[in-house]
């Protein structure tokens, strides 16, 4: 049985008096309105699945969001900071990646064994310097790291900043991204071999996830057109 309503003149007055009112019209004003999710209430930074609204990537601001990275037993940064340019005159290990616009070196130490590093897609890397790009590696590959020594490993990242400046001197290591949308991104690419020369491809999904409106057809259409691994 359903239940009427009624406001009378008198009962009116009664809330108007009781600080009643005004709580009343903000609830009827706002009945049928869906503003979507609203920011997190200890961050302020809004559910990082949309496309152009993720912390850290494109102009929204923040830090990169994610799962804190492990290295494997044994291996670590000997240097907190990682480096735009090889900080050593030791040559490069490996070079990995096939981003254009963020290029990061990693000085790791393997206290071990000879144990293969895997890169995790979605790893990303925030600059110290706010007017130059983050970095995210899009794609997951691997490196055999050599017993008990210190080695350079370059990762091209893609840029996750469309309008920064390039490949800034200093960075720190981010999370393994946990934004819905990027993370589609690298699950498309996980068992794709990225040829040579086609790494703009793949920067052109990372920006137009991080920076506009999601993967277009013709996103997602290059990257199927990729040979698999």
């Amino acid at each position: 049985m359903k239940t009427k309503l009624t406001i009378n003149r008198c009962s009116l007055k009664q809330l108007l008096f009781a600080g009643l009112l005004p709580a009343l019209i903000m609830m009827i004003a706002s009945c049928g309105k869906d503003d979507g999710p609203g920011p997190d209430p200890g961050t302020g930074v809004p559910p990082n699945d949309s496309p152009g609204h993720i912390s850290g990537m494109g102009e929204f601001g923040g830090a990169l969001q994610g799962t804190p990275y492990v290295f494997p037993a044994g291996v670590s940064l000997v240097n907190d900071t990682l480096f735009g340019d090889n900080p050593t005159e030791d040559t490069v290990l490996a070079s990995l990646g096939h981003g254009s616009y963020v290029d990061v070196h990693c000085l790791l130490y393997n206290s071990g064994p000879e144990v293969i590093w895997h890169v995790p897609g979605g790893l990303t890397f925030q600059c110290y310097d706010p007017e130059y790009q983050n970095g995210i590696c899009a794609e997951s590959n691997s490196v055999t790291l050599p017993a008990h020594d210190t080695v350079v490993v370059l990762i091209r990242a893609y840029c996750v900043n469309a309008s920064k400046h390039p490949s800034g001197d200093y960075f720190k290591l981010g999370p393994v991204t946990n934004s819905a949308s990027m993370s589609e991104l690298v699950e498309l690419l996980r068992n794709k071999a990225v040829p040579d020369g086609e790494g703009s491809a793949v920067q052109s999904g990372v920006w137009a996830i991080s920076d506009y409106d999601g993967l277009s057809t013709s996103n997602r259409s290059d990257i199927a057109g990729m040979p698999d691994k």
